[in-house]
């Protein structure tokens, strides 16, 4: 008989101890999916940003446009994606760019700083670096750079801050 007790004392243990390496083990896997879907993020926010920056250098964009959600992008010849993505429209981006401009101590040139936040809710960091809302799970990228803005002259006054 004591042997019994023990043996399902033993059973019960070891399946204690399943269950908790089990629970951890699940805790790991979920906080690595978490940590590569925010690399995932930070990639994209510093490709928004850099692309962003260059279009301002090449004059493609202003300084005025270049704030603001960013619109849903898909390569209509692309045939792999169903329509689930958001239409531009719907202003559902939960991406959002905010530039702004200091004056350069070199003539002609602008120190333009673009950066590129996503917000999980849609609409957490909207009023810039530091503002009320700004939700701490915010991925931001942000890049400073020394431009000539659209090879204009006057550099620094042009466009204002954001």
């Amino acid at each position: 008989m004591k042997k019994r007790g023990a043996v399902l004392l033993e059973c019960v243990l070891a399946l204690a101890i399943l269950v908790s390496a089990s629970m951890l083990l699940l805790g790991m896997a979920t906080r690595a999916a978490e940590a590569s879907e925010r690399a995932r993020l930070t990639e994209q926010a510093a490709d928004l940003a850099r692309s962003t920056l260059a279009r301002l250098e090449i004059g493609e964009m202003t300084l005025e446009r270049a704030s603001g959600p960013v619109a849903s992008w898909r390569d209509p010849n692309d045939t792999s994606f169903s329509d689930e993505l958001p239409d531009e429209s719907s202003g559902d981006s939960r991406w959002r760019i905010q530039s702004w401009a200091e004056p350069s101590p070199f003539e002609g040139l602008t120190i333009v700083t673009v950066e590129a936040i996503h917000s999980y809710d849609g609409v957490s960091g909207v009023g810039g670096i530091g503002a009320q809302g700004g939700g701490a799970d915010d991925v931001r990228f942000a890049l400073t750079r020394v431009l000539r803005l659209g090879g204009r002259e006057g550099g620094a006054g042009e466009g204002g801050g954001c």
